[in-house]
């Protein structure tokens, strides 16, 4: 696992002070040997004069070097090694005889001993002060040598392997081995653990977790830091896929304990990537993509999972990077549409407010779903320009209605968690006001669910701000995540909206029908109204009435619309109405 330090340049600093050594010290024989003590084996021995001692990987407890690195003192001598009870009874003691022996170790900065400088004789040898002091200035020198390797080798945050070893040791490894399994592991949300806290805290978290999956695994595969929070393991270990993937849950399931830094626990959950050599590619550059591919489609399933690259990802991959590039011009170029979708009234049938919804056609004018694209600029963080023009062009709409006498009483807009967490949302919200004359009172930001599980309290000063200018928050598909009743509790909603998939099955199913009746009297006992989303038939809108439901939306009434269709929807409306929704 130390193969960083067994390079030319280590070769020549352990030649040139051997050669200085064996001018200083009349002995038998002088050897450098670095030690990996995780895996009791001394990796390396370089030998000058008599070989003594085998310069292959021999085991570490059974060398004298285990003993010059046991020791408290800056260096072992022992005059006779048939009569020291340390190494009496050694098997390289029975081989060589007696023997004098000296050894000093070689010490890194963090105070981890990689190996010594020893010396052996046949003869009965007093080593003088000046002798000790050579091995001393030696193996300072030699240790300098490791410390310049490591800044190249070692990240200097998590102590793991860095991208660069593995380009430069891929090929010796694989060279070894019938098969290598690639796993790339990325961190979930890690990003809020830094907005939370502070980087430096971010760092002590990523020091934590590869410091978990290093000691686990250290024995079947090599860790490296491939940047920001994402990992490589490199293992041979796994013989076919089924065993790979058994590997994985195991990196996977040491998530499942929580981790502990500065006296606060935290639930951290990664996603993993695994593609293997040489049945997916003998290029790492190539390997190593593919692992990334499958990582990023288990973070699209939601994280906390483990994916295998399929020849398919490639292919999804390429067209999600076309299409962030398009998206990415359209954005430059002002080719997005806002459809505007209505919102009625219960108890007289009345549009009450309309919702803003993103639409996209292409250059070909095909229309791109917005489940692709709104994906797409959350994960390339286009989300927050994009986020802020529906905001402030929604914005600019309603207050033209308004003054023409065309607008409803309230502009819904959805607000992704990503706009959260990776620009000022509150700022945002604070410059659109300002720039377009809205009345904040008349504004509300649709959130998801999920928003209120990461960093509650950071999430609800945020969103205690937002209210405080007048905005009114609804909680969107309300019931499909993790829902808590603490959550409302502590973020105080104006409105809960009802998932539409309730709504498509409430008719047919008791059980999705009593979540939909308990959710209206919930929010009505916490002083929120109701919205209930996906409405598209006469049966439901009635039950939903009958339930004390305060507002639907839906085909029923109107599909999204522009804004010149939605302004002649909404004069038709308001001139003629719908009998059916209608008191009176």
């Amino acid at each position: 696992m130390l193969g960083f330090v067994l390079n030319e340049r280590l070769q020549i600093a352990s030649s040139k002070m051997l050669t200085m050594l064996s001018q200083m010290i009349d002995v038998n024989t002088l050897f450098v040997a670095i030690n990996d003590e995780q895996v009791n084996e001394i990796i390396k021995v370089y030998n000058r004069l008599e070989v003594l001692v085998q310069e292959g990987p021999v085991p570490f407890l059974e060398s004298y070097c285990h003993h010059v690195c046991e020791t408290a003192s800056d260096v072992l001598i022992i005059s006779n090694t048939t009569a020291d009870e340390r190494t009496s009874a050694m098997a390289i003691t029975s081989s060589l005889g007696a023997t004098s022996f000296i050894g000093v170790p070689i010490i890194l900065k963090n105070g981890w001993k990689i190996g010594t400088i020893c010396g052996m004789d046949r003869m009965a040898h007093e080593f003088t002060a000046k002798e000790t002091e050579a091995l001393h200035v030696a193996a300072t020198f030699i240790g300098y040598v490791i410390e310049l390797e490591r800044t190249v080798y070692v990240d200097d945050i998590t102590e793991v392997y860095t991208r660069r070893f593995l380009y430069e040791s891929f090929h010796a490894f694989a060279s070894k081995h019938s098969m290598i399994c690639m796993f790339v592991l990325d961190l979930d949300d890690f990003k809020t653990i830094n907005d939370s806290h502070d980087h430096e805290f971010g760092d002590k978290v990523l020091r934590v977790i590869a410091k978990r999956i290093h000691d686990t695994f250290y024995s079947k595969g090599i860790l490296f830091r491939l940047g920001g929070d994402e990992f490589a393991l490199l293992s041979s270990d796994p013989t076919n896929c089924e065993e790979a993937l058994a590997f994985a849950q195991q990196v996977l399931d040491l998530f499942s304990v929580p981790f502990s830094v500065d006296g606060i626990t935290l639930f951290v959950t990664a996603s993993i990537g695994v593609s293997w050599y040489p049945e997916c590619a003998v290029q790492l550059q190539e390997l190593l993509r593919y692992a990334d591919m499958a990582m990023y489609s288990a973070k699209h399933a939601g994280g906390n999972r483990i994916m295998c690259f399929d020849p398919k990802q490639e292919a999804e991959m390429r067209e999600r990077l076309i299409l962030e590039k398009q998206l990415r011009s359209a954005l430059e170029n002002q080719e997005l549409e806002i459809y505007y979708q209505p919102k009625i009234l219960v108890k007289d049938g009345s549009i009450q407010s309309i919702e803003a919804l993103t639409r996209w056609r292409d250059a070909s004018g095909e229309w791109i779903s917005p489940e692709r694209f709104i994906s797409i600029a959350e994960e390339s963080a286009l989300i927050v320009t994009l986020g802020r023009w529906v905001l402030l062009s929604a914005c600019r709409q309603f207050v033209n209605w308004e003054r023409s006498g065309k607008a409803p009483e309230l502009l819904s807009v959805n607000v992704s968690p990503k706009q959260f967490q990776l620009g000022n949302m509150v700022q945002t919200i604070r410059e659109v006001i300002e720039e377009t004359g809205m009345d904040p009172r008349r504004l509300a930001i649709e959130i998801t669910e999920g928003l209120l599980m990461n960093n509650s309290m950071e999430i609800a000063e945020e969103l205690r701000q937002i209210r405080s200018l007048g905005i009114k928050i609804a909680i969107d598909d309300f019931g499909k995540g993790f829902s808590s009743l603490s959550y409302l509790h502590l973020f105080q909603p104006t409105h809960l909206k009802i998932d539409k998939s309730f709504i498509d099955n409430m008719l047919y199913d008791s059980g999705q029908m009593s979540i939909v009746s308990a959710v209206i009297h919930l929010a009505h006992n916490l002083k929120m109204a109701v919205i209930a989303e996906g409405v598209e038939n006469m049966e439901q809108f009635n039950r939903l009435k009958a339930e004390g439901c305060d507002y639907v939306q839906g085909y029923l009434f109107a599909k999204p619309l522009p804004a010149e269709e939605i302004e002649r929807f909404a004069s038709s409306y308001l001139q003629h109405g719908d009998k059916r929704f209608r008191v009176g």
